[in-house]
């Protein structure tokens, strides 16, 4: 159960990280584009 509970963590951990770098990325290009 427990190991359940940090598998679940680290996979939510990841996944705002990406989408925190994809947001970074985009955000970034388009004001290097302007």
């Amino acid at each position: 159960m427990l190991r359940n509970m940090i598998i679940r963590w680290v996979i939510n951990a990841a996944a705002l990280w990406f989408v925190d770098v994809l947001f970074d990325g985009i955000w970034f290009d388009s004001i290097q584009s302007l």
